[in-house]
């Protein structure tokens, strides 16, 4: 109960403000969905003792309100962009898989993965043994094996067969809006939709400050339409035809 958990949380404050400060790391945060278990989290986070730091992590951001501790300077905020690798980090993991590649190919894994940490690697991963690795890592797209069975695995049998049907149509679209992806799909709601999921790492990109557009990362859209055309032979076209008679009428 609120009562009870507002006693336990002052209790472990006030032990906390007698020891020695140290991180308090909460992983998976993601796991965590009942609203009340969130605030608890909020409210720990706020009512710190001074030294003591509170550091979680998770695949998608969590709906805590933090409002007052960002506008305190209280909260540092780290997301994929921050964490995206960029051409030196890359040419390390490459190398410690054994790929050596010039700076320019490098460069290329780089802004084909977007710094994505474990896309980089996979790609590292179809790469090594490869007889002519520049060759190969040309090759690198969302289609490539190891690629394909991460997002499989980790993201697409995570999902609702309406979500994966929504991911694999839009896919072929190179940005997307709540009313473009409403005509492509004949439906409604697309709107509300992507602003609901862009923060559970489904790999959607917001294109602005809006929430209006948005866009998929380009290993996951290639994915997507690799899986598109197999599963659903001919729809790839039936969405484009519908596309463009959306930007028609807004011509």
């Amino acid at each position: 109960k609120a009562g009870h958990a507002s006693e336990a949380l002052d209790e472990l404050v006030t032990v906390l403000a007698a020891t020695e400060p140290r991180v308090v790391v909460l992983d998976d945060l993601h796991t965590v969905r009942r609203s009340a278990a969130l605030q608890v989290v909020a409210d720990l986070a706020a009512a710190l003792p001074a030294g003591w730091v509170i550091a979680g992590v998770g695949q998608w951001r969590p709906r805590l309100r933090l409002g007052r501790l960002r506008s305190q300077g209280r909260l540092l905020e780290l997301g994929p962009a921050d964490l995206a690798f960029g051409p030196d980090e890359t040419a390390e993991l490459l190398g410690k898989l054994g790929v050596d590649l010039p700076a320019g190919e490098v460069r290329k894994i780089v802004a084909h993965t977007e710094g994505w940490p474990a896309g980089v690697y996979l790609a590292g991963l179809s790469i090594a043994g490869h007889p002519d690795p520049a060759e190969a890592a040309g090759e690198i797209t969302g289609s490539s094996r190891y690629i394909v069975d991460y997002f499989l695995d980790e993201v697409l049998t995570r999902q609702s067969a309406q979500t994966v049907r929504f991911l694999l149509r839009t896919s072929v679209l190179e940005r997307i809006c709540g009313s473009l992806c409403d005509a492509v799909l004949d439906t409604t709601g697309s709107a509300a939709w992507l602003n609901e999921v862009q923060g559970l790492n489904l790999f959607i990109i917001p294109e602005d400050d809006q929430g209006e557009w948005y866009r998929y990362h380009r290993l996951f859209a290639e994915m997507l339409q690799s899986e598109l055309r197999r599963r659903e032979p001919g729809e790839e076209a039936r969405v484009r035809r519908r596309a463009a008679a959306w930007y028609e009428e807004r011509e």
